[in-house]
C-alpha cells in the first residue's frame, strides 16, 4: 500500500466516523480540500449525525 493509499484510507475513516470535517481532514493529512472532497464524494455526512448524537448525550447529562 502506498503512502497516498494509506492517507486516503485514514481520511475516509475519520470522515466516516464523523470525527472531522473535510477541511479539518485536509489540514491533518496535508492534502488539498478539493482532493479530500473528491475522496469523500460517496460518504454520507457523518459529521452532522455525530454532532446530533453528541447533542442528545449533552442534553441527557444536563437534565440530571
Amino acid at each position: 500500500m502506498t503512502s497516498d493509499d494509506t492517507t486516503k484510507k485514514a481520511v475516509l475513516d475519520i470522515l466516516s466516523r464523523g470525527l472531522a470535517t473535510k477541511s479539518e481532514a485536509a489540514r491533518l493529512c496535508g492534502r488539498s480540500r478539493q482532493i479530500v472532497r473528491h475522496w469523500a464524494r460517496e460518504l454520507p455526512d457523518a459529521r452532522a449525525e455525530y454532532l446530533a448524537e453528541q447533542w442528545a448525550i449533552a442534553l441527557k447529562r444536563a437534565s440530571k
